[in-house]
């Protein structure tokens, strides 16, 4: 009889530890299809439950929370992204986009610094030292930091960024649009880099720097974001598209993104459609069908 207790007893803490270890696993890293609703989902009233996309919300608490894409990436010359994003807040560094490899090798990186920390991170700038800034850089080389003093905490923003190495087009330039307008844009190749060309074969995250994790939680984006998308080539073709239907269109309905080729370039993230690996128990919940305000 005491033989069988004690086995009992350690079968009952054999089976806690083996739950306890699930839940752990499922609460940093969970699989999700893509933006789609899922069926579980209850789809809102006036909305077909087909075509309703989803949101995610990010709070860094507890576990890293991000998104990874699980795509093959190509070789990139040239890149645009637009999302929607809702930072609920700006006191520390907020990572938007992440292109790296075996969490080492920063190929490009966009995030916004917080208000007061000026360009890039750094000093304050004058006039605009109170500002928040969206920096860009590729192989950890500053390319872009630009002022958006308008940016607010629990309000949505839509934000598309395009580079280019020039190997692809007449000249190496980027460009920032904010809520529509464009807010930066500079010539830095006439001839094009070939060093600056982003090798293929990293990692898509969205919501946090992959070579940061040894840095806590701070770095982290907080808040929710809506509409990745992610197109190779240049600016004139699937890249504007991308803009124009990404904020101009805001559509939901019918997948939400643009066509995937325009011939020059390839749609490489399609929010609605694009296997995405989940970590750190973020949630994804439907998106309202209400542009500006999901």
């Amino acid at each position: 009889m005491g033989d069988r207790c004690v086995g009992q007893g350690a079968l009952m803490l054999l089976l806690s530890a083996l739950l306890s270890l699930l839940l752990a696993t499922c609460g940093s890293e969970a699989l999700v299809v893509s933006a789609r609703n899922p069926k579980n989902f209850i789809a809102a009233a006036d909305q077909e439950e087909d075509n309703l996309l989803n949101k995610i919300t990010l709070t860094q608490k507890n576990y890293i929370q991000f998104i990874k894409y699980l795509i093959e990436v190509p070789r990139l010359p040239s890149f645009t992204f637009c999302l929607w994003m809702k930072s609920l807040n700006m006191t520390n560094p907020q990572p938007i986009f992440s292109y790296s490899r075996d969490e080492k090798e920063r190929y490009a990186r966009v995030w916004i610094s917080p208000p007061g920390s000026g360009a890039d991170g750094g000093a304050d700038e004058g006039e605009v030292s109170g500002a928040a800034h969206i920096n860009l850089r590729i192989h950890e080389e500053p390319v872009a930091s630009v002022p958006i003093p308008d940016m607010r905490v629990g309000r949505w923003h839509h934000t598309c960024l395009h580079w280019t190495s020039g190997m692809d087009a007449e000249q190496g330039m980027w460009l920032l649009f904010f809520d529509g307008g464009l807010r930066g844009k500079a010539v830095y190749s006439a001839k094009g880099d070939p060093e600056a060309v982003l090798p293929a074969g990293g990692e898509v995250a969205v919501g946090q720097e992959l070579t940061d994790f040894d840095q806590g939680l701070d770095d982290g984006f907080e808040g929710e974001l809506f509409g990745f998308n992610l197109a190779t080539g240049p600016w004139e073709g699937l890249g504007k598209t991308l803009y124009e239907t990404s904020y101009n269109q805001c559509t939901l309905r019918g997948g939400g993104s643009p066509p995937a080729t325009d011939g020059k370039s390839t749609l490489l993230v399609d929010w609605a459609k694009t296997p995405i690996r989940a970590y750190g128990g973020l949630l994804v919940s439907p998106a309202k069908a209400s542009c500006g305000n999901f």
